[in-house]
């Protein structure tokens, strides 16, 4: 997957890449690239905190040279982030959501089936007093209960 599906960098919105992490299951196994600028920008990997923070004080793992390609190879929430200058409180950060390789998407909830009309007019009631069936197609069998 190519992280956002374009290049790491400065995003439209703050939480444009968790949109995009969300929107999508990864896998233990998956690839992940963030395409960016060596001179430009830079990638850590963080601590739950440092990610909350947008710091990298204590970095788990940081690559300076883009394009940076990061196997997924655990179950789990990975934190990454670019700590050059205020880019992180920009937007420039995602959380990745790995799966076990077994794991498949929730099923969609049944749609509704679609309610018909019990009774369907063949033409307008006539204008008698008294109430009548005339006009209606009324079934021959007990309707089911709603």
């Amino acid at each position: 997957y190519w992280v956002g599906d374009s290049v790491w960098s400065i995003p439209p919105t703050t939480n444009f890449y968790n949109d995009w992490s969300s929107s999508h299951l990864f896998r233990i196994g998956d690839s992940i690239v963030f395409d960016f600028e060596t001179e430009l920008y830079n990638l850590m990997q963080v601590t739950a905190l440092d990610y909350q923070t947008c710091k990298a004080n204590n970095p788990i793992k940081v690559l300076n040279s883009g394009p940076a390609t990061i196997v997924l190879n655990e179950q789990g929430v990975f934190y990454y982030l670019c700590n050059l200058s205020n880019y992180c409180d920009l937007g420039q950060k995602i959380s990745i959501i790995v799966h076990g390789k077994n794991s498949f998407p929730p099923a969609p909830s049944p749609a509704a089936a679609p309610v018909e009309p019990l009774l369907t007019p063949l033409f307008a009631p006539s204008s008698s007093p008294e109430p009548s069936t005339d006009g209606w197609n009324v079934p021959d069998s007990p309707l089911p209960a709603p």
